[in-house]
């Protein structure tokens, strides 16, 4: 996985599988990552789990879009705010839908806890609206291997900081 410059959830996945009150654990270490790293993230969604986003939560993120199908002009015009490119905006979401737009936009979807595509794998009808290494049975999955990004690209950062100041 390169490292997003904005991502884009389906509020859906923020509650846990059995409750729509309680937040999954990974959902918050998701918050904190991209908090930490400076990179925006977007709660996107129609249903009731976006009129029940924790306030602490809704204060953390960029913004909440409610909305029935995430739009191109509001990706553009995020892209612009942010100054990115839209291969590097993730849109996470269990909706095939919604990631068939965030492809057709440009941007990187990715399959997190979509039943058929965790049934399938990637297939030839998963690749149409998925890329290849961003399909994950769960939210827990995406947030490690996000995590395991921006500490490699952490680490590199630091590679080059030492070598720089090694050179001097």
């Amino acid at each position: 996985m390169k490292l997003p410059q904005v991502i884009f959830v389906d509020a859906g996945l923020m509650f846990a599988t059995d409750s729509h009150d309680v937040v999954e654990p990974c959902f918050l270490a998701l918050i904190d990552m991209c908090v930490k790293a400076a990179i925006p993230l977007y709660l996107t969604g129609t249903g009731l789990e976006c009129m029940r986003i924790p306030a602490d939560i809704a204060e953390r993120v960029c913004d909440v879009h409610r909305v029935k199908h995430a739009t191109s002009a509001l990706w553009y015009h995020l892209q612009k705010k942010h100054d990115a490119i839209a291969r590097y905006m993730l849109y996470v979401s269990p909706h095939k839908l919604y990631r068939i737009a965030a492809l057709n936009y440009g941007m990187t979807p990715v399959a997190v806890a979509d039943d058929a595509v965790n049934r399938l794998g990637h297939s030839f009808e998963t690749h149409l609206h998925t890329k290849q290494g961003c399909v994950y049975e769960d939210l827990p999955a995406f947030v490690q291997t996000l995590d395991v990004t921006l500490k490699a690209v952490a680490d590199r950062a630091t590679q080059k900081e030492t070598l720089q100041y090694a050179t001097h």
